[in-house]
């Protein structure tokens, strides 16, 4: 029996030693043994043990024991032994009565690669049972999900043994799970999770440090204000998202209070805001911003042949190349491995997908916290959509269509303005540009096919917008002679064929800066008079 699961070996406890430089993607590899047993995704896929399971509203529990499911009493909910797997199946009913289902498998930090690899398949023959709309987590011991933990509210307990050994002593779990993200870019922001350590840090970026319903945003001395708007975004989303709306987001700045700091230092674990290393320890957000394009890659699973194969698929990606009767695993180097789920695919191209991408996971000795997660058709989240330069979600208006200069059909192109010892002006292409690129410091040219807007940022230098007839004749002698209008453009007072050409443009975002920083410095100096403290900002 054990023979089945070698297979699948890649199933198992991803490697604990922290990757300490960044790893080239490569494309998954057609080669990667599958696990082609019929009789043992069978087995799985109508194990008597889930019959019944997942009829009505809660939780229900099974340990793998030699192999196989057994029930465990709600009288051990939360008690794990660490060298055991488990299942774990949430089924939740909405107001209609209509349900739907999580599946969590767990494994023990001394679970057998057997053993973890057994609850893994039968994992996706639960979700079998539920036609492929289950969601599915992957849970390693001290690694929780908060939602997870939520379904026991008395705490997780780790018990020494499994079955092969005997019962020994209880340790009540010491700690939640810790998530750290950082928001880096020039222009283009990149969210990616990281090891949630302080040497993870630096002046110049932007962190999330999620642990329990806090959700901490550190926004480092030098960090760009399109960092600041991008982590506190994402912080929103995963308290809404991930938390329910039930977490609250702190702001950690230079405005914040010695008691907010030492919060989020208290809850990293370590470090203090005087010792945060320096912005150059983050690296050039340019370069960051190339290189996160450059590594991530997606991989089309089918079985549209007869067999399943594995096709590389070329950038930039767009939505357009999700099939919805296929599979994709997008392995983002930095952060997660997702694996979407077209509505239309097959049950083994959904059984090989999710073997295949645990094998991935285990290949490329990721920290622990990478884990492989599973995005059905329609449920994709913000962090997911990032890596793509095309995007539009059922409902939204044409005119909202994400848009990309790297879309060999779209012909804007943006550039800013550079004017070199008053006398000499250039012109610097933004590659993957979007709102953020807008400084409002700054002017910049949007060239719209034979249609040229000059956007003029309202802190612009005075000089450089007495220059915007010259910018123009500059721009056009570059270009060319095909161009027929000139359109100068204020900031604040966009047109909507400029609008149109960025990403989820938003109207309030330099509005949002501005109030930002007025309400952080309002604070600032009614704390130096003893008038209140504010510890929360709300991102309206």
């Amino acid at each position: 029996m054990k023979l089945i699961y070698v297979a699948v070996l890649a199933l198992c406890v991803c490697a604990s030693a922290r990757v300490t430089n960044r790893q080239q993607s490569v494309p998954i590899s057609p080669q990667i043994t599958s696990l082609n047993d019929k009789d043992a995704r069978e087995k799985a896929r109508v194990h008597p043990a889930f019959a019944n399971a997942g009829q009505r509203a809660g939780v229900e529990v099974w340990r793998i024991n030699n192999f196989e499911p057994t029930v465990v009493s709600q009288n051990d909910f939360g008690k794990f032994y660490k060298g055991d797997s488990y299942i774990i199946l949430k089924t939740t009913a909405d107001k209609k009565n209509n349900l739907s289902w999580d599946i969590h498998y767990w494994i023990g930090s001394q679970a057998t690669q057997d053993e973890s690899g057994a609850a893994a398949i039968l994992t996706v023959g639960l979700d079998d049972k539920f036609d492929g709309k289950a969601v599915q987590h992957r849970e390693p011991m001290g690694q929780e999900s908060q939602q997870f933990k939520g379904y026991f509210p008395t705490g997780i307990r780790y018990v020494d043994g499994g079955n092969p050994s005997g019962f020994t002593h209880v340790v009540t779990n010491p700690g939640s799970e810790k998530k750290m993200y950082q928001a880096k870019g020039k222009r283009n922001v990149r969210v990616r999770q990281v090891d949630p350590l302080f040497s993870s840090m630096n002046k110049g970026d932007c962190f999330i440090l999620e642990k329990d319903n806090d959700i901490l945003v550190f926004v480092g001395d030098k960090a760009k204000n399109v960092e600041k708007l991008k982590a506190i975004s994402m912080a929103n989303q995963i308290r809404d998202e991930d938390h329910h709306g039930r977490g609250k987001v702190d702001i950690i700045d230079k405005y914040s209070s010695d008691v907010d700091v030492q919060k989020f230092f208290t809850t990293l674990g370590s470090g203090s805001k005087d010792l945060v290393p320096e912005e150059s320890a983050g690296g050039d957000d340019q370069a960051f911003e190339k290189n996160e394009e450059n590594v991530a890659t997606l991989s089309e699973v089918s079985d549209s042949t007869g067999s399943v194969k594995v096709k590389a698929l070329q950038k930039p990606y767009t939505q357009a190349q999700l099939k919805p009767q296929e599979t994709y695993i997008l392995d983002t180097v930095s952060g997660s491995i997702y694996v979407w789920l077209g509505k239309q695919a097959s049950p083994k191209e959904k059984t090989e997908v999710m073997t295949k991408a645990q094998q991935l996971l285990a290949s490329k000795n990721y920290p622990s916290w990478v884990q492989v997660v599973k995005i059905p058709q329609g449920t994709e989240p913000a962090i997911f959509k990032q890596y793509f330069t095309t995007w539009r979600d059922t409902g939204m208006s044409h005119s909202r269509l994400v848009r990309s200069v790297g879309n060999e059909n779209a012909k804007n192109n943006l550039y800013e303005v550079n004017i070199v010892n008053h006398n000499s002006i250039s012109f610097e292409k933004i590659p993957e540009y979007n709102q953020g690129a807008l400084l409002d410091t700054e002017v910049f040219v949007l060239q719209m096919a034979n249609d040229v807007y000059i956007w003029i940022g309202k802190e612009a230098d005075l000089y450089k917008r007495k220059l915007i007839t010259n910018i123009a004749k500059a721009f056009i002698g570059e270009i060319g002679n095909s161009i027929q209008d000139v359109v100068p453009v204020k900031q604040g007072m966009e047109p909507p064929q400029f609008i149109n050409a960025f990403r989820n443009w938003d109207s309030d975002m330099w509005l949002k800066i501005r109030r930002y920083q007025e309400e952080r410095e309002m604070v600032l100096r009614n704390n130096e008079i003893g008038n209140f403290q504010f510890y929360e900002f709300i991102n309206n």
